[in-house]
Protein backbone atom coordinates (compact mmCIF):
# COMPACT_ATOMS: atom_id res chain seq x y z
CA UNK A 1 0.00 0.00 0.00
CA UNK A 2 1.00 3.41 -0.74
CA UNK A 3 0.80 5.80 2.69
CA UNK A 4 0.52 9.24 2.81
CA UNK A 5 1.16 11.35 6.15
CA UNK A 6 0.35 14.40 6.35
CA UNK A 7 0.67 16.93 9.80
CA UNK A 8 0.67 19.92 11.16
CA UNK A 9 0.85 21.81 14.53
CA UNK A 10 -2.43 23.77 14.49
CA UNK A 11 -5.12 23.86 16.70
CA UNK A 12 -6.86 20.66 18.54
CA UNK A 13 -9.81 19.56 16.63
CA UNK A 14 -11.96 18.58 19.01
CA UNK A 15 -13.76 15.06 19.70
CA UNK A 16 -17.54 16.54 18.48
CA UNK A 17 -16.06 17.99 15.35
CA UNK A 18 -13.71 15.02 14.52
CA UNK A 19 -16.94 13.07 14.48
CA UNK A 20 -18.07 14.86 11.03
CA UNK A 21 -14.80 15.80 10.02
CA UNK A 22 -15.35 13.83 6.19
CA UNK A 23 -18.96 15.23 5.92
CA UNK A 24 -20.14 17.32 3.61
CA UNK A 25 -20.40 20.77 4.82
CA UNK A 26 -18.70 20.52 7.99
CA UNK A 27 -16.16 23.11 8.47
CA UNK A 28 -14.79 25.49 11.79
CA UNK A 29 -13.98 28.19 9.35
CA UNK A 30 -16.06 31.22 8.99
CA UNK A 31 -14.79 31.22 5.26
CA UNK A 32 -15.09 27.49 4.86
CA UNK A 33 -17.36 25.24 2.47
CA UNK A 34 -16.75 22.36 4.26
CA UNK A 35 -16.70 20.15 1.39
CA UNK A 36 -12.22 19.86 0.96
CA UNK A 37 -11.87 17.02 3.56
CA UNK A 38 -15.25 15.13 2.48
CA UNK A 39 -14.09 15.34 -1.53
CA UNK A 40 -10.68 13.73 -0.23
CA UNK A 41 -12.58 11.21 1.45
CA UNK A 42 -14.66 10.48 -1.65
CA UNK A 43 -11.76 10.51 -3.71
CA UNK A 44 -9.74 8.18 -1.61
CA UNK A 45 -12.39 5.53 -0.80
CA UNK A 46 -13.54 5.93 -5.21
CA UNK A 47 -9.69 4.02 -4.82
CA UNK A 48 -10.21 1.43 -2.50
CA UNK A 49 -8.14 3.61 0.68
CA UNK A 50 -8.96 4.42 3.55
CA UNK A 51 -8.31 7.89 5.67
CA UNK A 52 -7.69 8.45 9.63
CA UNK A 53 -7.07 11.30 11.79
CA UNK A 54 -5.81 11.82 14.71
CA UNK A 55 -5.64 15.23 16.63
CA UNK A 56 -3.99 16.07 19.87
CA UNK A 57 -3.13 19.05 21.43
CA UNK A 58 -0.51 20.55 19.61
CA UNK A 59 -0.88 18.33 16.27
CA UNK A 60 -2.84 16.82 14.05
CA UNK A 61 -2.42 14.11 11.79
CA UNK A 62 -3.68 12.47 8.73
CA UNK A 63 -3.11 8.93 7.12
CA UNK A 64 -3.93 8.10 3.82
CA UNK A 65 -3.65 4.64 2.69
CA UNK A 66 -3.96 3.30 -0.77
CA UNK A 67 -3.75 -0.29 -2.17
CA UNK A 68 -1.17 -0.86 -4.45
CA UNK A 69 -1.81 -2.45 -7.76
CA UNK A 70 -0.33 -5.77 -8.65
CA UNK A 71 0.83 -6.93 -12.33
CA UNK A 72 -1.12 -10.54 -13.11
Amino acid sequence: ALIIEVADNGPEIPETQLQHLFEPFQSSREDGTGLGLWITYQLVHQLGGSIAVNSSPGETRFWVMLPRETET
